[in-house]
């Protein structure tokens, strides 16, 4: 695999002149609203709420683009919602009080109304990733594909390529160095934290393929990282926070490294959930299994990354 999370110059030249451009209000819209997160990835970049992609930008020719699919494109409230059906033929347009044209939000411009249309898809475990992503200014990136074959959009609640893409990745400094740390997110009810007998929980299968993954590729995303932050130095309209995250990064580049061991966050859980016999043994395991690894919050704005 290739590890590609970052963009060319001439991307972001074309960017920063829609940034500028008086037809670019959509693209400032995105940059400017802290509930979505900017990611590069391979010659692209993708606007992310809640772990959905809301707009994937790419430069077509000399002109910057953004696909969005349809599902998070139909309008949250219709007049008529209901569609009439005569031996199992949907009767529209004729028969019904919605116009087909004016079901999909026809601009990006109207953000609001798709950002609602995407969190039926968000799930809990998705809207929990996304506060934490809020509250943190050290994250760097998020829903990061290890494989090639985790690149596309995993629908909630599905297992196969998602397994290859971690939730969150954050840089941490120290005077020895920064170093990328990753972060899995589970809420408290996620069967996958719990395990019978002496067996493991599925969660530290996932881990350990995330440390086989990691340790084969640090390289790659060590270069790639580095072209990233250089891409956000770069980009307007991303926030202060951001930049100087980034040029911090590049200032102390020669000391960056990947650390190959991922953190397990578990979430979501009151006091009674959390000092249940039940799961104390659960919580044991994983304490065992993930050597300090592990951060148990309650709520997401207790998670300090």
């Amino acid at each position: 695999m290739e590890y590609r999370h970052h963009v060319s110059e001439v991307f972001v030249r074309a960017l920063n002149a829609l940034h500028e451009h008086v037809d670019g209000g959509w693209w400032r819209s995105l940059l400017g609203d802290p509930d979505i997160f900017i990611a590069f990835r391979d010659g692209a970049l993708n606007a992310y709420y809640r772990g959905c992609s809301l707009a994937q930008l790419r430069l077509v020719g000399t002109e910057v683009r953004a696909f969005t699919h349809y599902k998070y494109l139909l309008k949250p409230a219709l007049k008529s919602p209901m569609v009439e059906a005569r031996q199992g033929v949907f009767q529209f347009p004729a028969n019904w009080g919605e116009d087909p044209a004016t079901v999909f939000t026809s601009s990006l411009a109207d953000l609001s109304a798709i950002k609602r249309a995407a969190k039926p898809y968000a799930g809990g475990e998705k809207k929990f990733v996304g506060e934490v992503i809020r509250r943190n200014n050290t994250v760097f990136d998020v829903e990061i594909a290890l494989t090639r074959e985790a690149e596309g959009e995993v629908p909630e609640g599905e297992s196969g390529k998602s397994a290859d893409r971690i939730d969150i990745a954050s840089l941490k400094e120290s005077e020895a160095g920064v170093e990328l740390v990753f972060y899995e997110a589970k809420l408290f009810q996620n069967g996958e934290l719990r395990a019978s007998g002496d067996a493991d929980a599925r969660v530290i299968g996932q881990i350990g393929r995330y440390v086989n993954l990691l340790g084969k590729y640090q390289a790659e995303i060590r270069t790639s990282c580095l072209r990233a932050a250089q891409n956000v130095v770069d980009l307007e309209g991303l926030s202060d926070s951001r930049k100087a995250q980034a040029k911090a990064l590049l200032g102390r580049a020669d000391s960056f490294t990947i650390s190959t061991n991922p953190f397990l966050i578990v979430g979501d859980f009151d006091a009674d959930q959390r000092d249940g016999d039940v799961w104390k043994k659960h919580h044991q395991k994983l304490v065992d299994a993930l050597e300090g690894r592990l951060i148990v919050a309650g709520n997401a704005s207790s998670v300090r990354l």
